[in-house]
């Protein structure tokens, strides 16, 4: 059911899916107040648009935020969570979680949206074809970068038993566009791209657009629960360089380095051992509760957002 939302609590905009997200929102005549918070001020911040300089990691982040929240007469927090710098792969997103709740419990908002991922099911063997949203969280993964994530939905999941705020999660595929950069947008851009001998995993992919129409769906709507965010299909790691006009450079499937490390070519990108598992096991989630529950079909399947993230790429 639409909710009328007076003011929008934005944490984490800094990025450009962020600045998509505050356009969209600006146009909604139903809001009237759009509340950046972040640690720097995004560029070029629409006038319409409230700015509070704020840092997460601080210790009296919960604080700061509360104070916020009481003065803007907040209605609707949105966390964008590990998408707010541009997708890059933070570590601390646990912890930024626990400072909102913190702040929540001193200001009630009727409503909360978070930002997740898919990586948060983790990648085991023992997996389905389509990863589902009962699907248990990977509380054992071996990744930093992951468990970090599962921290942060415990974290959520323990605050809903306390609480009757309405809580959203969206769980986001690897993300890819135009202009969004992240690890994956790296790896996949070196000119040769080192993949492993006899390895070709199905990746699955969310455009940009996409990840910005489901944040405002989320805070538009009245959905509770978590929600796989993807692009319909998945394709080989071999046809998406294919469409990228990649070249390929194989690496051993044993190797005294780590696998995570020889998945880049040089120094120049920070390597992500979540990667490794993705290279293993299949990794693809199914976006059919999203469809059914908060009526959001992706603009982009994988094939048409990894053509969109080349396509760029060639016209740079």
């Amino acid at each position: 059911m639409p909710r009328t939302s007076r003011s929008i609590c934005l944490l984490g905009d800094g990025g450009v899916i962020g600045k998509m997200v505050r356009s969209t929102l600006l146009e909604d005549p139903a809001i009237t107040n759009v509340v950046s918070i972040g640690p720097v001020r995004p560029h070029r911040l629409q006038r319409k648009i409230s700015y509070h300089e704020m840092d997460l990691a601080a210790d009296n982040a919960d604080n700061q935020l509360s104070d916020i929240i009481d003065a803007e007469d907040i209605d609707t927090l949105l966390y964008m969570g590990y998408l707010s710098d541009f997708g890059n792969a933070e570590l601390d997103q646990a912890n930024e979680v626990r400072q909102i709740i913190s702040a929540l419990d001193r200001r009630h908002v009727p409503k909360a949206v978070f930002a997740s991922t898919t990586a948060v099911y983790g990648a085991l063997p023992t997996h389905p074809t389509h990863l589902v949203e009962r699907t248990p969280l990977a509380t054992t993964a071996e990744s930093e970068w992951v468990q970090d994530k599962v921290k942060a939905e415990q974290e959520l999941n323990n605050f809903l038993l306390e609480t009757d705020i309405m809580v959203t999660t969206l769980r986001f595929a690897l993300v890819l566009g135009p202009t969004v950069q992240n690890f994956m947008t790296d790896y996949l851009g070196q000119r040769s791209v080192p993949i492993v001998r006899n390895l070709d995993p199905p990746l699955q992919f969310v455009h940009e657009q996409d990840v910005s129409r489901a944040y405002c769906q989320a805070v538009r709507h009245d959905v509770e629960g978590s929600f796989n965010i993807v692009g319909d299909g998945a394709l080989p790691l071999s046809v998406g360089l294919r469409i990228g006009r990649r070249r390929p450079s194989s690496v051993p499937e044993l190797s005294a380095a780590p696998l995570s490390q020889i998945l880049w070519e040089g120094d120049t990108v920070e390597p992500q051992p979540v990667l490794a598992d993705m290279f293993t096991y299949i990794w693809v989630a199914d976006g059919g509760l999203a469809s059914t529950e908060m009526n959001f079909q992706p603009l982009f399947s994988t094939k048409e957002t990894i053509e969109s993230f080349y396509r760029s790429r060639r016209e740079n």
